[in-house]
């Protein structure tokens, strides 16, 4: 139990250092390029945390399974 623990707030911790991180570099980008931060926030932010989604979206399409929109919002359904 001590170690789940252990391991869930360690993996938090990471996880916001790590989203901390991507602002600030997505920040640091648009001053670079001379673009307003809500421009970068808006498109490089956005998409970038819609892409894992449009990932787990394709790969049953590719594995040639019939899938639906619907699939990445919903839970697994047995077909049984």
């Amino acid at each position: 139990m001590t170690w789940s623990v252990l391991a869930m707030v360690t993996g938090l911790a990471i996880l916001t250092g790590g989203a901390d991180q991507f602002v600030v570099g997505a920040g640091r980008l648009a001053r670079r390029f001379g673009v307003s931060p809500i421009v970068v926030g808006v498109v490089i932010i956005g998409v970038s945390t819609s892409a894992p989604e449009l990932v787990v979206s394709t790969m049953p399409r590719r594995a040639g399974t019939p899938t639906s929109p619907w699939a990445t919002w919903s839970a697994p359904t047995s077909s049984t």
